[in-house]
């Protein structure tokens, strides 16, 4: 009979770190939203971040065509 302390059973790195990989992936997912949920709201025509530009046309938003609503 051979008696194996826990540190001997192989283990692979999900294995092991599996709630450090689910936090770090949550995180950048809710960054990239932000960051995306940002975009759409911008009124800015060029946007430039890192190595990726993106240059978009801005609809002319008139006060007539705001309708806000109180409930």
């Amino acid at each position: 009979m051979v008696i194996c302390p826990i540190e001997c059973i192989e283990q692979d790195f999900l294995e092991k770190h599996s709630g450090f990989v689910i936090t770090i992936t949550g995180v950048i997912s809710g960054s990239l939203g932000m960051l995306f949920s940002f975009f759409l709201k911008s009124r800015c025509t060029e946007i430039s971040c890192g190595c990726i530009k993106c240059n978009r046309d801005v609809l002319e938003l008139n006060p007539d065509q705001i309708n806000i609503s109180t409930n």
